[in-house]
């Protein structure tokens, strides 16, 4: 067919029906585009495609069929021939990518199932599709598909080394410059809750071939008639298949029972990073309670964010995880015993924010804990730094023992720890006196002198444990703001068997050089 459309060289030409019929596996699905013109026609080649509107349907299905319109669909620059080759040439050796199409627009796609469940896009667009043939071709690929996709484990290993090849390398095989589909929903009336949900847009862009991506979805709602949840928006960044495609590829003539942890965690792709936002949620409270009908679940959050970059073996190496203001209310009869205690403290929401992140040293063979924080409002913020010495590559070995007698060689070298008071020591040091029926200023006295005496009793009366009983009394007395930083006084750090050798908190503590301020 691709020598055909080569031959082919018109101004205009217009089909008033065009039917296409494919056969996918048991299926066999029915296009018919009406009033179809193809523009400069050169070799094959049109500068413009357009379609009035298409009907599709898939009769072959226990339930009923599934019918679907399209509404006005545009392509520009569209090469045929080259589009036909790859599903009939197969290749020998990788070809390089070759342009498709400049430009695509679809406008109001909506598919219904023999229940009435639908779902529409009021537009879809595309730009910059290249692709290349494959060792199998795009057909034969399919049709391997078809024939084994669905007992793909039953399957001969030389079948299912031939499929799983072939579908590693039609993966590879095209490249998107851009995407965007905007007015998605899906309805289904005979749904329990009658659960909608809408997607303002989703918007798609690829870099050059092998290249981080990029994906993101905004206003991202779904309703029913006992809650809802709203997303602003989702977000990946920087995400790369390409050591699964690769993976892929090494595995095909390997028989599954050969198959170990190292080869499914070179599967892994890389996640790169990925942001939640404008979070609200309303959702059905499941617990068994004596109301009738218990009160929703409601909370918010205003940013999530997940980065897992630059794997080793699989595992991320640089890794953040965040969430900044988990908002929720305090119920005044809450049952959790920790919602209860921050109820009798006088708090009626909770706005919490949480942060860790670390990324490893190959060079220096270090861990660096950049941050491990949590913090609310009307509370205060913990944070926690330190740097893990000793911890080289084969900390991220495939084999689990490997990887863990590397963990336990590894060494503290430095800890640094902020306690910041912004409001939560104050009321629950109320509450205790309350409790105790004592005075707030009896009971910040009492716990000031415990520090005080208590902490050098435990770790020794050398300078550095009576520095940290008084910045620790000091803040018990007026808390502000408290800081303690510990240095290993051997450049190689503190070691687990360092830690077991020395017995006794005194001992480790001559160990180390440590200061603490109290503001």
């Amino acid at each position: 067919m691709s020598a055909r459309l080569a031959r082919l060289s018109a101004e205009t030409v217009t089909i008033p029906t065009l039917t296409v019929t494919q056969r996918v596996g048991p299926e066999t699905r029915t296009t018919t585009y009406r009033d179809v013109t193809l523009r400069d026609i050169v070799t094959g080649r049109g500068a413009a495609v357009t379609t009035a509107g298409a009907s599709v349907i898939i009769p072959a299905r226990p339930a009923g069929p599934v019918a679907g319109t399209l509404g006005k669909m545009t392509l520009t620059a569209f090469d045929a021939p080259q589009a036909a080759r790859l599903y009939e040439v197969k290749a020998d050796a990788p070809a390089p990518m070759a342009r498709i199409y400049d430009s695509f627009a679809l406008e109001d796609m909506a598919i219904s199932d023999p229940k009435r469940a639908q779902v529409r896009v009021a537009r879809i667009t595309g730009r910059d599709f290249s692709a290349r043939p494959t060792k199998e071709s795009w057909g034969e690929t399919m049709t391997l598909l078809a024939a084994q996709g669905d007992r793909l484990d039953k399957a001969p290993p030389v079948d299912r080394a031939r499929l799983v090849s072939a579908l590693a390398d039609l993966l590879d095989a095209f490249q998107i410059g851009s995407m965007e589909a905007t007015g998605f929903e899906v309805r289904d009336p005979n749904a329990k809750d009658r659960v909608n949900a809408q997607i303002a847009r989703i918007a798609f862009a690829g870099g050059e071939q092998g290249k981080p991506a990029d994906l993101r979805m905004e206003d991202f709602t779904v309703t029913a008639d006992n809650g809802r949840m709203r997303i602003g928006l989702i977000g990946f960044s920087g995400f790369s298949f390409r050591s699964t495609l690769d993976g892929l590829k090494a595995l095909s003539d390997k028989p599954l029972a050969a198959i170990d942890p190292a080869d499914l965690r070179a599967l892994a792709p890389t996640i790169g990073t990925m942001r939640l936002s404008g979070l609200d949620f309303d959702l059905p409270n499941k617990s068994k309670s004596d109301e009738p009908k218990p009160q929703n679940i409601r909370f918010t959050v205003k940013d999530m964010e997940v980065t897992a970059d630059k794997p080793v073996n699989g595992i991320p190496t640089d890794l953040r995880v965040g969430v900044q203001n988990l908002a929720l209310a305090v119920p005044p009869d809450a049952a959790d015993n920790g919602l209860k205690e921050l109820a009798a403290m006088g708090y009626k929401t909770l706005d919490l924010s949480f942060l860790t992140a670390a990324t490893w040293n190959e060079p220096a063979n270090e861990l660096i804990v950049r941050e491990v924080s949590v913090s609310g409002a009307d509370m205060g913020r913990a944070t926690l730094k330190g740097v893990l010495g000793n911890v080289g590559r084969d900390a991220f070995n495939a084999d689990s023992a490997v990887a863990l007698v590397a963990l336990v060689g590894a060494t503290a070298r430095s800890l640094d720890l902020t306690v910041e008071n912004k409001g939560l020591f104050e009321r629950a040091l109320a509450e205790a006196a309350r409790k105790q029926k004592r005075t707030p200023d009896d009971l910040r006295r009492e716990y000031g002198m415990a520090a005080a005496v208590a902490i050098p009793a435990v770790l020794g009366s050398s300078p550095a444990a009576k520095s940290l009983g008084q910045a620790i009394a000091r803040f018990v007395a007026k808390p502000g703001r408290l800081a303690i930083s510990a240095r290993t006084k051997d450049p190689a750090g503190l070691g687990i068997a360092d830690v077991a050798a020395a017995g006794e908190p005194a001992t480790i503590l001559d160990k180390l050089e440590v200061t603490a301020t109290a503001e």
